[in-house]
């Protein structure tokens, strides 16, 4: 929160609409955003430091098929922030691993 007078204005509050998945701490004319568990802002990060008015486009959910295809040597499917399971084509199954295809006999 910021000063501005006998008042005190949320910092935040520019980003209420993009926060589902993350949670706001305002200063005075800065605020730090930092994503939930299993959410993210990119590749790399989960939290930032925001000064002004900046755009806050919200976390976003890991998806680890994005990712050197979850693991999987055949299909990578997204369950839910940060979980996945593998999937074969036809005429393979899936190995005790979860990850590799091995051919049907």
């Amino acid at each position: 929160e910021k000063f501005d007078g006998c008042s005190v204005i949320d910092t935040c509050a520019v980003y209420k609409s993009n926060l589902q998945n993350a949670q706001c701490i305002g200063g005075i004319n800065t605020r730090t955003i930092t994503c939930n568990p299993n959410y993210q802002i990119n590749d790399t990060t989960t939290s930032i430091n925001l000064t002004g008015d900046v755009f806050f486009e919200g976390c976003k959910p890991i998806n680890p098929c994005e990712k050197n295809n979850g693991g999987c040597d055949g299909k990578c499917v997204f369950l839910s922030p940060n979980h996945h399971k593998c999937e074969c084509g036809v005429n393979a199954v899936l190995n005790t691993n979860n990850l590799t295809c091995d051919c049907q006999s």
